[in-house]
């Protein structure tokens, strides 16, 4: 069974990649591999942790503020600057590791990929 999954903002774990790895040698053939849209739909949320769409896809939240830019306190109105992360678990984005023969662990997703995929 797949030893990881995709998930959006995972990066590229650094080093050599494996010499005898099997399945798609980059991340792009790997994602057009598990989002070929005759096996994957990216309207239709994660399954939920029991493998049914039953019950709530659970999405972690995090904002990690880097700074506070204004205040208006007549407009009750605040800006502000920082980093937003969201994560969620898409079994259908699971793929063979390194450690189980596969080219890679994790890779990043940019726009244009994250696409493809439910978000």
């Amino acid at each position: 069974s797949p030893d990881h999954v995709l998930s959006p903002g995972l990066r590229i774990c650094p080093g050599a990649e494996a010499l005898s790895c099997t399945g798609p040698e980059t991340p792009l053939e790997m994602l057009n591999l598990l989002t070929d849209p005759a096996v994957y739909d990216p309207t239709i949320r994660p399954a939920c942790g029991n493998e049914t769409h039953a019950g709530a896809t659970v999405v972690e939240v995090q904002f990690q503020l880097v700074h506070v830019i204004s205040i208006d306190f007549k407009r009750s109105a605040l800006e502000l600057s920082g980093y937003f992360w969201t994560h969620w678990r898409d079994p259908r984005l699971a793929f063979n590791g390194k450690s189980a023969g596969g080219c890679f662990d994790t890779f990043l997703l940019d726009h244009e990929l994250m696409s493809k995929i439910w978000v």
